[in-house]
């Protein structure tokens, strides 16, 4: 870490202990949520080793705005998680599953379109990506991805009200 000309020394050990304790605490929870996204465990320790370089770059400038620090840990294992994602679209994996593989053997037209309202709703809302990335990688013009978003995400929420109801919910 590069520190300022003129830093009190007493000061940089006070930051680096602090960052000491965030990274004791918090890596659980980074890793954790590093694994669900990525699927294995050697990606998840990379993903949670560039969120904690990365977040200890930017310490110096953490503000506490009144959310707690890990959401700010979150978030940025979220951006090195879809840079990777990015960077190797074809390493984009389905429960760990490289996507191809878990493609094949899906039979039905249904199954597939299935996949494409996942896929697009993931590379969208989970990696944040732009509406015409998203229609690139679905094989739809930005129109027709927008559509098949709404369209999902209408499905989603009935699905998830049946559910509800089901459970004894609300």
């Amino acid at each position: 870490m590069i520190v300022p000309d003129g830093e009190p020394a007493a000061w940089r050990a006070a930051r680096d202990s602090d960052f000491a304790q965030v990274y004791q605490r918090h890596y659980p929870a980074v890793f954790a949520f590093a694994h669900r996204r990525v699927g294995d465990r050697v990606g998840a320790e990379d993903v949670a080793a560039q969120t904690f370089l990365q977040a200890l770059q930017a310490f110096p400038r953490y503000e506490d705005r009144g959310a707690p620090i890990s959401a700010w840990l979150l978030r940025i294992a979220a951006n090195v998680i879809a840079g990777q994602a990015r960077r190797n679209p074809q390493e984009l994996t389905l429960g760990g599953t490289p996507v191809d593989e878990a493609m094949q053997g899906r039979q039905t037209e249904g199954d597939r379109d299935d996949w494409v309202d996942r896929r697009a709703l993931w590379l969208r809302y989970g990696e944040d990506r732009a509406l015409e990335d998203v229609a690139g990688h679905v094989g739809r013009t930005p129109a027709a991805t927008k559509q098949l978003l709404h369209r999902t995400l209408k499905t989603l929420r009935a699905r998830m009200q049946t559910e509800i109801q089901i459970g004894g919910g609300r």
